[in-house]
């Protein structure tokens, strides 16, 4: 067996989701679901990382009391290689611009870092509340270094609003799924 094949301490779900990316990333000699593409524009398992104080990069939670299967998911990151993009966000502090954009299921949208002060951002789902920030577990795109993209297909209407989690006073925004 390879690297993955012991889990200490990962039981149920978690050790399932962490089976899967250990089992597709032994070809790209790298665990937790970065791919050998080219680097941060992917992560399989963005979607699903714990944003809870204590988290490591890699750690899998549905962000739901029972975990969904990659299927069911409203969002999930892809990779930006050969996408058509329906949208472009740049982060750059202290916004993203746009700041809110409409695309119908099934787009993509891409978030690109082009910060002119090399700073790492993210697009984190969910809200600011009261200077708070409340991830809903709908997507995380883990931090998206100056240059580099990240790419969120949204597979189900509704409205999505999002934030950076290093700069969430000021760096929101909202997609709108038609």
């Amino acid at each position: 067996m390879g690297r993955c094949a012991n889990h200490p301490g990962v039981a149920g779900v978690l050790w399932a989701a962490a089976a899967m990316a250990c089992s597709s990333s032994m070809d790209n000699a790298s665990v937790g679901g970065r791919g050998g593409n080219g680097g941060a524009s992917v992560d399989a398992g963005a979607d699903a990382r714990r944003s809870e104080p204590g988290a490591r990069p890699g750690d899998v939670d549905s962000g739901a009391p029972d975990a969904a299967s990659a299927s069911t998911r409203v969002a999930e990151v892809v990779s930006c290689t050969g996408a058509t993009i329906a949208q472009i966000i740049q982060a750059r502090q202290p916004y993203f611009d746009p700041t809110s954009a409409v695309v119908s299921e099934l787009a993509i949208v891409e978030f690109k870092n082009t910060d002119p002060n090399a700073t790492p951002h993210t697009a984190t789902s969910g809200e600011v509340k009261e200077g708070t920030p409340t991830p809903d577990g709908v997507f995380d795109t883990g931090p998206i270094e100056p240059g580099a993209s990240v790419c969120v297909r949204f597979k189900t209407q509704g409205v999505y609003p999002f934030y950076c989690k290093f700069h969430f006073a000021s760096m929101q925004g909202q997609i709108t799924v038609k």
